[in-house]
């Protein structure tokens, strides 16, 4: 019986090889063509030029209009200048870290979640339609800043 055309050329030794290779070559290529869904567009809008300082957390989701979604993959610092954003370097090809100031916040409001989950969805103005999750926990480190962009924050953060 013949092998699938990929196996047939390839012995078992040869495959111990050549697996590792391909996994990761196909591996870049997809998270390359994600970033491409969102990702790109909204960092060269909001570049980020150094990563600043404080404590940085994992979003649950970070979440383009084009279904690119990031979950639990992106890192946030709350800052005074705004949210600087940036992927795990597992899955960061093509993904510059970007720091979203504070007047681009259009609305940060509080959603029930799956199984009475609360959690607080940040959004972005401009055609890039981003959209952060975070849980409410995190709502303290908001407080601070809302000074910045009062107007936007829906009562949330007052």
């Amino acid at each position: 019986m013949c092998a699938p055309f990929p196996l047939a050329i390839i012995s078992g030794s040869q495959f111990a090889w050549v697996f590792p290779f391909g996994f990761i070559a196909f591996w870049c290529a997809v998270t390359f063509l994600i970033s491409r869904l969102g990702w790109s567009a909204a960092a060269k809008r909001f570049p980020a030029s150094l990563k600043p300082e404080g404590k940085a957390f994992y979003a649950p989701s970070v979440i383009f209009p084009t279904r690119a979604h990031y979950n639990t993959c992106v890192k946030i610092t709350v800052t005074s200048e705004g949210l600087h954003l940036a992927v795990n370097v597992l899955f960061a090809l093509g993904c510059r870290p970007m720091l979203v100031p504070w007047t681009a916040v259009t609305t940060i409001s509080e959603h029930e979640g799956w199984f009475g989950s609360r959690y607080l969805k940040i959004e972005i103005a401009g055609p890039d339609g981003l959209a952060i999750r975070l849980p409410v926990s995190v709502l303290p480190k908001l407080q601070p800043f809302a000074g910045c962009a009062r107007h936007c924050y829906n009562g949330v953060l007052q």
